[in-house]
């Protein structure tokens, strides 16, 4: 069963972000719904996404309902869930594990995990000199 954008309502179709690397998609809103572990599936590493999830802080409730608990019957409101460093704001479901990103938040992600991977080796190469 298909499941609906939590924005727009519109039915979310499947996409190939990659090649065998598919994602549920709202065509109208252009935003993406990712299910539990499957932020790991757009990340480099497990690693890269440990070190995202360590700079998230919880925001306030959000407004949004979960799409897969909606189609559940389970409805429930996500969480927002803020950026450290980032004016980023994704949406996240404590009760399914589920994101919901908008239209511009999947390659801002994408661009703060590089960022972060780059940030650890530069620090490393920092260490290295004071010894």
């Amino acid at each position: 069963m298909a499941l609906n954008c939590p924005k727009c309502k519109s039915q979310l179709n499947e996409f190939e972000i990659e090649p065998g690397l598919y994602l549920d998609r709202c065509e109208d809103c252009k935003g993406t719904w990712l299910g539990k572990g499957e932020l790991v599936m757009i990340a480099t590493s497990r690693d890269d996404v440990r070190k995202f999830q360590k700079e998230l802080v919880v925001g306030k409730a959000g407004t949004l309902p979960c799409p897969a608990c909606a189609q559940d019957g389970k409805a429930q409101t996500m969480l927002e869930l803020k950026h450290g460093a980032e004016e980023l704001t994704i949406d996240y479901c404590k009760t399914c594990f589920g994101l919901w990103l908008d239209k511009s938040e999947l390659p801002a992600i994408r661009t703060i995990m590089k960022q972060l991977r780059v940030k650890e080796k530069l620090g490393r190469l920092r260490s290295l000199r004071t010894v």
